[in-house]
Formats: C-alpha cells, sequence, structure tokens
C-alpha cells in the first residue's frame, strides 16, 4: 500500500552511513547514462530544472546509478517520487535517494530553492549532494557539472535562522566556507567502454582533421559571462550599502539616547534642588530605546560566493580561448 511505501522510504532515507559511520564523501561516481539524462533534461527547457539522483553509498564513495526529473506542481511532486522509487524498485533497479540535481546559468545557483532543498536533504541523508548542470556550457561542448555539499558550519549558522555579525563571527564563517565541492568521477561499464573507443576509432577514421577545435565563437558567451559578473558585483554593492545604512542608524540612534539621558539627568537634578521628586521613566517603553533589527548578513555571503565561482569559472574558459590564440597565431608564423 502506499502508507507500507512511504515508511519504506522513510526508513531508507533515516539508515544512511549507519553500519559504516562515515558521513564524509571524497568523490561522486556517475553512470555515464545519468549524465546524458541530466543534460538532456537540462537542456529541454528554458526554465530551471530539478530531478533525484538514485544510487548506492558506499564507504566514503557516492554512486549515482539512476535518475528522473521532478515535476513542475509541487502538491503533487513526493507522491510522484514515491511511485517512482516504487517502479525502479520493482523492475530492480537501484532505487535508493542519494541526492538530487538541478539546471543552473552562469553559476548563479545559490538561491533560496536550492538552499532549501539541499538542507532538506543533508539533514535527512548524511551524504546528500547536489548536482549542478550548466546546460548553456554544455550545449558548446564543455561537460559543466559540480558536486556541492554545504558545510558543516553553514549548516550549523543556517540552524540558528540569524545571520548577524556576531553570530559570523563566533562560527568563523566566510563566503568560501559555505559548500564544499566534491570531484565527480564519471564510470561507465566494460561494454560502453568499449564502444566508446570503436567509435572514436571510426571517427578519427573518417575525420583526419578537427577544425572544430579552433572555434573562436566564445566571445558572445564570455561577454554574458561577465555581464552577469557584474550584476552580482552590483548586488552586493546594494547589500553592503543595505548594511552600512544599519550601522549609522545605530550610530544616529546611540547618539540620541545619550541626548536624551543626559537631558533627563539634568532635569533630575533641578528637580531634586528643587525638593522636588525625581523622574523614574521606563526606558523599555520608550521608542528611542528599542533595539533595531540587524539585517541579514545570508545574502552578502551567497552572492561573495557567487562571484568567486563565477570569477574561477570565467578564468578557465578565457585560459581555453587564449591557449587558442596563441596556437594560431604560432600557426601563422610558422
Amino acid at each position: 500500500t502506499q502508507s507500507t511505501w512511504g515508511a519504506l522510504v522513510t526508513n531508507i532515507l533515516s539508515m544512511s552511513d549507519t553500519a559504516e559511520g562515515v558521513k564524509t564523501v571524497d568523490v561522486v561516481e556517475i553512470e555515464g547514462h545519468v549524465v546524458l539524462k541530466i543534460i538532456k533534461h537540462c537542456q529541454e527547457s528554458h526554465n530551471a530544472v530539478a530531478g533525484i539522483l538514485l544510487g548506492l553509498d558506499i564507504g566514503p564513495t557516492l554512486q549515482v546509478t539512476s535518475c528522473f526529473g521532478s515535476q513542475e506542481d509541487e502538491e503533487t511532486q513526493s507522491d510522484y517520487e514515491l511511485e517512482m522509487m516504487r517502479h525502479l524498485r520493482d523492475v530492480n533497479v537501484d532505487y535508493l535517494m542519494v541526492g538530487w540535481y538541478r539546471s543552473s546559468s552562469m553559476s548563479s545557483f545559490l538561491d533560496d530553492d536550492t538552499i532549501r532543498c539541499q538542507v532538506l536533504h543533508q539533514e535527512t541523508l548524511d551524504k546528500a549532494v547536489c548536482i549542478i548542470c550548466d546546460p548553456s556550457l554544455c550545449s558548446r561542448g564543455h561537460l559543466c557539472l559540480k558536486a556541492i555539499r554545504f558545510t558543516d558550519t553553514f549548516m550549523s549558522v543556517l540552524r540558528e535562522k540569524q545571520f548577524t555579525r556576531e553570530i559570523l563571527r563566533k562560527s568563523g564563517l566566510r563566503s568560501s566556507e559555505i559548500y564544499e565541492e566534491i570531484p565527480i568521477r564519471i564510470h561507465n561499464s566494460s561494454l560502453v567502454t568499449a564502444s566508446l573507443l570503436q567509435l572514436e576509432q571510426c571517427v578519427q577514421a573518417n575525420k583526419s582533421t578537427q577544425f572544430d577545435l579552433l572555434n573562436f565563437s566564445s566571445e558572445q558567451f564570455l561577454e554574458s559571462q561577465l555581464q552577469a559578473l557584474v550584476d552580482q558585483v552590483d548586488l552586493l554593492s546594494i547589500e553592503h550599502s543595505r548594511i552600512q545604512v544599519y550601522e549609522r542608524s545605530i550610530l544616529r540612534q546611540k547618539a540620541q539616547q545619550e541626548t536624551y539621558l543626559q537631558k533627563r539627568n539634568q532635569e533630575n537634578t533641578a528637580r531634586r534642588d528643587a525638593g522636588q521628586e525625581e523622574v523614574d521613566e521606563d526606558l523599555s517603553q520608550n521608542p528611542l530605546f528599542k533595539s533595531m533589527e540587524e539585517p541579514s548578513h545570508l545574502s552578502e555571503l551567497l552572492t561573495s560566493r557567487l562571484i568567486q565561482s563565477q570569477c574561477a569559472q570565467l578564468n578557465e574558459l578565457a585560459g581555453q580561448g587564449l591557449t587558442k590564440v596563441f596556437m594560431v597565431h604560432g600557426v601563422h608564423q610558422s
């Protein structure tokens, strides 16, 4: 029944690493056909898509052997996932959930949805990973897949539900420590490997020169990447301005409080000299002494981490383009 299967899935999700006691992931091993399914799903839609990763948890290696896409309707999503896992179990396919994947362009994957879903998976599964696929890069021949996990420090700060400066100082959390990127290893069966080798030999026999490697049509893509980076820098500047406004408001409030206390002390001194009773005011009821809520620093941290990721991706793409330029320049000289 549906309730029995739901209880079975709950038990499956809660038994991660119980036997081995290992909660770290050193490498994510993905089957080749799973990589193709993820890329195909991400390229078929112009909007962001997501899906479920299935596989096995073997020591420090997380094996991803199957996957399926998620539905856009959140109300039926849970029932759909349970039904898919039940059908995969019936046909003897790995049905244990090991994480999820999503599409993202321009390294802009750190949003509220990603944080909420990944935190939910990591709270349920000790080794849950999120695989990010960039369909725009994959369509240009660059396999852009990354597996991420939130660090323990970031998870502990999230449990506090407050991203104030004091909490960040005590935890020592920096923008570069929000998530860790886990190496990905693509695995194929012996038959698939032999077929790929045979296919490579056929391609080389039919096409002796590969001029596609000298393609210089990456300027437009680099321009869009730079524009996305500029947008993130502008967003970071806005976050800094918001925090500066709060700090100036705090200083102005403190100055007003000191002025008010000084004036009240002078009035009490005058009343005491006149033989009158001093005024005893409850400062907690005074609006001037109400504490101001500190803005969250979460958006600032996420934006800083996205800028770092985009700079690394730009550095990689620009390096490949410069290599082609110098190679063609050498050919012309010779």
